[in-house]
């Protein structure tokens, strides 16, 4: 496909005992195999997902540098390395959506926009349900 593309990997543990090489690994190959081109080194972070926008540093850069220089698309191992609060999920999807930047959801096998280019219409339902799943196990995980 040659859509320039970038990889945004989290994982919530402050310490040396996760890492997200894993996710890096496997959305690299992804990209690879979609035939899409990778325009920057990965952005990740080590913070929780229940953390405010404003506090994840690393995607903040990642969704800034994607509207900047106008990338096709953000490759996500899941929905909730995005976040797990789920208004900070929607503010995040809402500034893609507002500036053309597709997000590839591995895990989900889902992007938000269809490969015809117009907005995936399960798009509002499907991350409102989602991301309450993952506010919810989060509150379960604390």
């Amino acid at each position: 496909m040659n859509r320039t593309s970038l990889i945004y990997g989290r994982v919530s543990s402050e310490s040396d005992r996760q890492s997200t090489d894993r996710q890096t690994y496997s959305l690299t190959n992804l990209i690879k195999a979609n035939g899409d081109i990778l325009v920057h080194e990965p952005f990740t972070e080590h913070i929780s997902g229940a953390k405010a926008n404003s506090e994840m540093a690393a995607l903040m850069e990642c969704l800034n540098y994607a509207k900047a220089n106008k990338v096709d698309v953000i490759y996500f191992s899941s929905v909730d390395r995005m976040g797990r609060a789920i208004w900070q999920v929607l503010e995040s999807i809402k500034f893609c959506l507002d500036n053309h930047i597709n997000c590839y959801f591995q895990k989900e096998q889902m992007g938000l926009y269809l490969e015809d280019g117009s907005e995936n219409p399960f798009l509002a339902i499907f991350f409102s349900v989602i991301s309450t799943c993952a506010s919810i196990e989060r509150d379960i995980i604390s």
